[in-house]
């Protein structure tokens, strides 16, 4: 339901020099959603015109907080799945977390791969904070969380 909000207020938003690409290419359009998704990793988006933040421009510079609560989801999600069915009911809910870390090698490389295959026209999230925070820092901290909450 947020990621068709954003499609939304992406798709209304005026091409009067805004920045954003040509929506009439099919490429252009997913490549605005993979930049958004990485913005609210808070990982820059960088070139053309400088660093730019693309949840910025749908409210008139006020990012929407659901925006930034869907990357949380999905490492939140995995670490619990993966600790409820490895875990062991004798589990300290420490260990319950230390498995659900283990998101990191799935949702932590797809997020790497992707600061690298989504550059487009000079534009890209950038790779340090990128690697750091969306490939390593968000799977770990919300998969460690998922996983010590996962026999609740």
């Amino acid at each position: 339901m947020v990621v068709l909000a954003m499609v939304e207020d992406f798709l209304l938003i005026s091409s009067d020099g805004s920045g954003l690409p040509d929506f009439e290419s099919s490429r252009a359009f997913v490549q605005v959603i993979t930049w958004s998704f990485y913005d609210a990793h808070a990982v820059p988006i960088t070139g053309g015109t400088g660093d730019f933040n693309h949840l910025m421009l749908p409210d008139g510079g006020r990012p929407t907080t659901a925006y930034y609560l869907i990357p949380a989801l999905g490492p939140f999600v995995g670490g619990r799945s993966i600790a409820r069915s490895n875990g062991h009911v004798d589990m300290s809910n420490e260990a319950l977390g230390t498995l659900g870390t283990m998101v990191v090698a799935g949702y932590g490389g797809v997020m790497f791969l992707g600061v690298f295959l989504t550059e487009w026209c000079g534009i890209a999230a950038t790779t340090g904070e990128g690697v750091l925070f969306a490939a390593i820092g968000f799977p770990i901290v919300f998969g460690f969380l998922g996983g010590y909450l996962a026999d609740r």
